[in-house]
């Protein structure tokens, strides 16, 4: 497989990858500002204008993100097209596209790279917040993460500054130049495993609760399955892997990962962010009273027998436009935030 094969079907699948992606980010803003508009229409007495709720996604973090990730993987995606150009038209009047995709020191190969590695580091700071988020702000949780990202920072660095170095005769697989990239794969698995094995841990420990009290039926539903796979970020950690096992080959079919890598990443965000804006939650809607025997007001997607129940319930709030999972194991006290995004539920 050679290096100038590889290279073309990686800009034509980026391109696809890519149009995926903006599709998913336009959807997501128009979302956003979309449900936080409902969101200020229910609680107004007078109609809101929607600028009114765009400026107020403004200080979503989710929305932010998404802007960020839209901007670098534009990037990314268009210094493809310009390489393949000069590749085949402008570099040595394109008798040698083999030599200019192998030549790690041209600015747009590093500028390509450095872009890769903040998606990567987006993603894994957006995977980390999201734990933080499902686990409800606890601290501790997100320590272990963040020094692994410490690790991708401080090895993406030293890709960069080898790549802008090397000897025209290296090529990426040399010795100094594989043990960045073994921190920059390391750092970020790591990352990738451990946010998915908490995330999931954490909605299946809710799940369970709620089936034990009787509130979800028995049986996994192809939706909490779904819900698993967007919030740990599954389909970035299954790409890293593929992208490890390619370069631990030394096959040239490394490029094809490397190029779609934005991509991949900027799609998983997004899939979280659409889910956020259609309201998506892992969560109750409102209950009855503790002495009013009512039925639960449930989210359209749950399923739940509608039936008499009696529970202790407190409120907290997530302050952006998204939404932890309840915590079971205790209530809140007087001093926490209080409104109608989660619920913590006490005995049945």
């Amino acid at each position: 497989m050679s290096v100038v094969s590889v290279n073309l079907a990686s800009t034509s699948i980026e391109g696809a990858l890519f149009g995926i992606f903006f599709a998913l980010s336009v959807s997501s803003i128009c979302l956003l500002v979309h449900r936080r508009w409902k969101e200020v229409n229910s609680t107004s007495t007078t109609a809101i204008p929607w600028q009114s709720a765009f400026r107020g996604v403004w200080r979503s973090t989710l929305f932010g993100a998404s802007l960020l990730f839209l901007l670098v993987i534009t990037t990314h995606w268009a210094i493809g097209i310009r390489r393949s150009f000069d590749a085949f038209l402008y570099y040595e009047g394109g008798e040698s596209p083999s030599e200019y995709y192998t030549d790690l020191r041209h600015p747009l190969e590093v500028a390509r790279t450095a872009l890769l590695i903040f998606t990567l580091l987006i993603g894994d700071v957006v995977l980390v917040h999201r734990m933080w988020i499902v686990w409800n702000r606890k601290h501790l949780i997100a320590v272990p993460p963040l020094v692994t990202i410490a690790g991708l920072l401080t090895s993406g660095i030293g890709v960069l500054h080898q790549f802008s170095t090397n000897s025209p005769t290296d090529t990426v697989f040399a010795k100094k130049i594989t043990n960045w990239i073994i921190g920059v794969v390391v750092s970020t698995l790591v990352t990738k495993i451990y946010g998915t094995i908490m995330i999931a841990f954490r909605i299946y420990q809710v799940n369970k609760t709620l089936r034990s009290t009787g509130l979800k039926s028995s049986g996994r539903s192809v939706l909490e399955i779904l819900m698993i796979f967007i919030e740990s970020s599954t389909l970035s950690t299954a790409w890293t892997i593929f992208f490890a096992a390619a370069y631990a080959s030394k096959s040239a079919l490394q490029s094809f990962p490397t190029s779609c890598s934005p991509a991949i990443n900027g799609i998983a965000f997004m899939l979280i962010t659409v889910r956020v804006g259609l309201g998506w939650d892992l969560q109750l809607g409102v209950v009855g009273s503790e002495e009013s025997p009512q039925a639960a007001t449930l989210a359209p997607f749950q399923a739940y027998p509608l039936r008499a129940i009696r529970l202790t319930v407190t409120r907290t709030v997530e302050q952006e436009t998204d939404f932890g999972l309840p915590d079971h194991s205790r209530k809140r006290g007087p001093g926490s935030d209080t409104d109608d995004n989660v619920i913590d539920i006490g005995k049945a």
